[in-house]
């Protein structure tokens, strides 16, 4: 939040009641942040305070519980969210147009996503693109993919792949923008998937011990951190947008 965006002022002693729907009497909103640490360097911030009042390097204490969280309470706030079926999403304290906006112009990619190393975009009816990229993978070997997508100006983005990857049969996906019911000023994107993995080629691409959990887990840690890459980048974009028009 903006310092000219903050709420007005008001004593709790004459402030209005507030009513929640359904005269629900507790409001939970889950907010799971997920940052990138370099081991090498200083901890950004310790549970532990460092022995002497020196920084270790690495620090072991604090390190460890950062990897717990990486290896163990990240993929268990995932089930929780899929057992009580809770849509996460990613709250941008900026505008949907913009966040659209990047999306949308995805024969920009390569210069604005480093996971995209090629692009080619045809939208010869407005709002129905044909999307061909070519996506890097994290051991550096590249696969292509085609998309139809079907555009809805500063709200939704739904797609399906013609050309999926090697370990899929179907790909179907959107992107959502959403007006944050609690704030105006901001946006929640989610992306959403839908695969049916080809079972035929697991062993043949993941080892001959591969199973379809297995498979199952490769494509969802794939499709998350693409899409994760993606919404981050575009919240960058999004909200730098709106602090500079705030300072013009």
């Amino acid at each position: 939040m903006l310092p000219t965006e903050r709420i007005p002022y008001s004593a709790i002693t004459k402030r209005p009641r507030l009513t929640l729907p359904a005269g629900a009497r507790l409001v939970v909103w889950v907010i799971v942040n997920i940052e990138v640490w370099n081991p090498r360097e200083v901890m950004p911030r310790t549970v532990l305070p460092p022995p002497a009042g020196t920084s270790a390097s690495p620090d072991i204490p604090n390190w460890a519980w950062h990897e717990y969280g990486n290896r163990v309470g990240f993929w268990r706030f995932l089930e929780v969210f899929d057992d009580l079926k809770i849509r996460a999403v990613l709250a941008i304290n900026g505008s949907a147009k913009d966040v659209y906006d990047f999306i949308n112009e995805a024969d920009r990619w390569t210069e604005r996503l480093p996971h995209v190393n090629g692009v080619t975009l045809t939208e010869d009816t407005p709002g129905l693109q044909v999307l061909r990229m070519e996506t890097l993978t994290k051991d550096g070997s590249a696969h292509t993919t085609e998309s139809v997508r079907v555009c809805f100006p500063y709200h939704k983005i739904v797609y399906k792949q013609t050309t999926v990857p090697a370990l899929m049969k179907l790909h179907t996906g959107y992107w959502l923008l959403e007006e944050d019911p609690a704030d105006p000023g901001r946006v929640l994107a989610t992306s959403q998937h839908t695969v049916v993995i080809n079972d035929a080629r697991i062993t043949e691409i993941l080892g001959p011990d591969a199973d379809e959990q297995k498979a199952r887990d490769f494509v969802r840690n794939a499709l998350s951190a693409n899409s994760r890459a993606t919404l981050e980048h575009a919240k960058k974009y999004a909200e730098s947008r709106k602090l500079a028009e705030v300072r013009a």
